[in-house]
């Protein structure tokens, strides 16, 4: 059985018409890349992203990287184990405690933060006392000074503690009971009253 052309509607003039039509539109996209690229543009330059898009890539871009925290210019780093974090006592540190003693708890309410992210439950160690574990690590002198000066009965085992800090370590280990031989002197510097407590980080201040 055979079809002839014509009854099939593809006469050599459509068809020919068909070709060219083709032809023309492979041809076009390759013209307007070829432009495109002349203006050093692409496609990705063209597409527009949503304000949604860019929220959600600003916000990853900007995410923080667990054991770090930034605070102004100075990036404070640790790492964690089970029952203890190990905090560096750099440069950063020094400078973000003295740039602001409430520094401190910032970081202590970060660190219990990751923790529980990471295991699942919490570090067994208040904010406060870890607070006064970073504190008494740079400046143990002067809070030993400023504790003198409070017209309040101090207990010995603070005052003897903080005479046992002296030297400043590279990291400050702080960890939970029976890990931290020192956990006990921070838990009673938390126990402190409020006011002896702010008259402490207020000298301290002074000093800086």
């Amino acid at each position: 059985m055979s079809i002839s052309v014509s009854q099939s509607g593809f006469s050599s003039k459509n068809i020919q018409g068909m070709y060219t039509a083709k032809n023309a539109a492979v041809a076009q996209p390759k013209e307007t890349v070829t432009q495109g690229l002349k203006n050093n543009e692409t496609d990705a330059d063209k597409v527009q992203i949503s304000s949604e898009a860019q929220q959600l890539f600003a916000a990853r871009s900007s995410k923080r990287e667990p054991g770090t925290l930034k605070i102004g210019d100075n990036l404070i780093t640790w790492t964690m184990e089970k029952r203890v974090i190990h905090l560096d006592n750099d440069k950063d540190l020094r400078n973000a405690i003295s740039e602001d003693i409430n520094n401190a708890e910032k970081i202590a309410d970060q660190i219990r933060s990751d923790y529980r992210a990471e295991y699942g439950k919490r570090l067994d160690i208040s904010s406060d006392s870890l607070t006064w574990e970073i504190i008494g690590h740079i400046y143990p002198g002067e809070i030993a000074k400023a504790l003198k000066k409070v017209d309040f009965l101090i207990p010995d085992s603070i005052s003897e503690g903080l005479d046992s800090i002296i030297k400043r370590t590279k990291t400050i280990d702080m960890g939970e009971k029976g890990k931290d031989e020192n956990r006990e002197l921070w838990d009673e510097m938390a126990d402190l009253p409020n006011w002896v407590q702010d008259t402490v980080k207020e000298a301290i201040d002074l000093v800086n």
